[in-house]
C-alpha cells in the first residue's frame, strides 16, 4: 500500500472535485517538521492535509506443522491533521459574544466536519482495504500557523492474498 502516493491521489481528486467548495493540499512530514510547513499564497485558504506519522503492523497466519508464516493482513495507523491556517485571536465559539458566524468553530471547524462525513467512504475504494477504526479530535491554533481543524488518527486493513 502506497500511502503517500494514495492522499496526494485522493488530494488531486478533492480538488478536480472541488469537494465542499474548498480547494486542498497534501502535505507529507514527520509530525514535528509539520510546524516548519510555510504555505504558499495560493495555498493559505485550502484545507490542507497533514500525514504526520504512519504506523505499519504485520499479522501472520502460522502454519505449526510446517513452521511456515504467511502474512494474513497488515494494519496500517495514521496520524492526519485536516485543517485551516487561521489566526489566533478568534474566537472558537460565542465566548465573547461576538457573531457565532465568525467563530472559529463555525469558519473551520464545522465545514470541515460536515466534509469529512464521508472520508471513510473516498478512503477505502479498494477491496482489499477496510477501516478498522478512526479518531476525530477538534485542535485549534495547532501548529506555529494556528490550524484549526481535526487530528484524524485511522486505523486501515490492507488484506493479503
Amino acid at each position: 500500500m502506497r500511502i503517500i502516493d494514495w492522499l496526494s491521489e485522493l488530494t488531486s481528486k478533492y480538488n478536480t472535485e472541488n469537494k465542499c467548495g474548498f480547494c486542498w493540499h497534501f502535505v507529507h512530514a514527520r509530525h514535528d517538521f509539520a510546524n516548519l510547513y510555510k504555505p504558499t499564497e495560493d495555498k493559505k485558504c485550502c484545507v490542507h492535509i497533514f500525514l504526520e506519522s504512519i504506523r505499519r503492523r504485520k499479522h501472520y497466519d502460522i502454519d505449526h506443522d510446517l513452521r511456515q508464516s504467511n502474512i494474513t493482513h497488515i494494519d496500517y495507523t495514521l496520524e492526519l491533521f485536516i485543517g485551516f491556517n487561521s489566526k489566533y485571536d478568534i474566537m472558537y465559539h460565542n465566548e465573547l459574544r461576538y457573531p457565532e458566524d465568525e467563530s472559529k468553530f463555525e469558519k473551520y471547524i464545522r465545514p470541515i466536519a460536515d466534509c469529512m462525513d464521508d472520508f471513510e467512504i473516498d478512503l477505502c475504494q479498494d477491496d482489499d482495504l477496510m477501516i478498522t477504526d478512526m479518531q476525530e479530535m477538534v485542535l485549534i491554533n495547532y501548529k506555529d500557523q494556528n490550524y484549526d481543524g481535526l487530528k484524524i488518527i485511522l486505523e486501515i486493513r490492507n488484506f493479503k492474498n
